[in-house]
């Protein structure tokens, strides 16, 4: 399973600042009940970090003019950072079973790619929440690597800790 994790800040201007607000892309199952949302997961190859389904979903919401997000968003898709590669317990398995998991959190430092995305949940599926604690207490693998994103993401533009993967 691949789990992708996207990230942005919510006001760009306020991004030097270590308490600065982020946005997550998330997956609403029920478009029209916006208050049930999820972070993306798909089933993966254990060579695909980035599944294509993901890939397509976010080129599609850039205006086909915007050569600059497109080029932008290329850039952030290579240079993702590895959260967690291997197996983990999964509440969907029985007899004890396990998944294997590939987290990878992916910034807009630059916040041209991530601002262009004109996601739309009543259509695509995906849009931006404002990021805040607990608000994936409901899954707790994705809220346990969901805030190891959150926490280095803000440590990170202090100690310049970008590692690719």
């Amino acid at each position: 399973m691949s789990m992708p994790i996207f990230t942005r800040f919510l006001d760009p201007n306020q991004a030097v600042k270590l308490d600065t607000p982020l946005e997550v892309l998330v997956y609403y199952p029920d478009p029209r009940n916006l208050d049930k949302f999820t972070l993306p997961e798909f089933s993966a190859k254990p060579d695909e970090p980035l599944p294509q389904k993901i890939i397509e979903i976010l080129f599609r919401s850039i205006s086909i003019i915007d050569d600059n997000a497109r080029s932008h968003l290329k850039q952030i898709l290579k240079r993702g950072i590895l959260i967690k590669r291997g197996a983990v317990d999964h509440v969907l398995n029985t007899d004890n079973a396990w998944v294997e998991l590939f987290v990878a959190s992916y910034h807009d430092d630059d916040e041209v790619a991530f601002r262009a995305l004109q996601l739309q949940p009543d259509v695509s599926k995906y849009g931006w929440r404002a990021v805040h604690d607990g608000m994936f207490k409901h899954n707790p693998i994705q809220n346990r690597y969901f805030e190891r994103v959150v926490y280095n993401r803000r440590m990170s533009r202090f100690i310049g800790s970008n590692q690719s993967f």
